[in-house]
């Protein structure tokens, strides 16, 4: 499963506004490791890998997507 970086968050305007930096901080490192690993654009990932829902893929769509090298079958 892949999805957004969400946190919930109550307080003061400036303690909100510390939180937003901090979450959009977060979402970007969590996009560059994205873009890193899959070799992907940022467009793609945030299309197909931390779209508005959540997304569940199969092992082949994660090797299609790039989230993982290969598919390993155990018996």
């Amino acid at each position: 499963m892949s999805h957004q970086y969400s946190r919930g968050s109550s307080g003061q305007e400036h303690e909100l506004y510390a939180k937003v930096k901090e979450l959009e901080f977060s979402s970007q490192r969590m996009i560059e490791h994205y873009k890193k690993c899959t070799k992907k654009s940022e467009t793609y990932i945030r299309k197909h890998l931390l779209s508005a829902t959540d997304v569940w893929l199969s092992p082949e769509e994660c090797l299609k997507h790039g989230v993982v090298d290969e598919i390993i079958e155990t018996y």
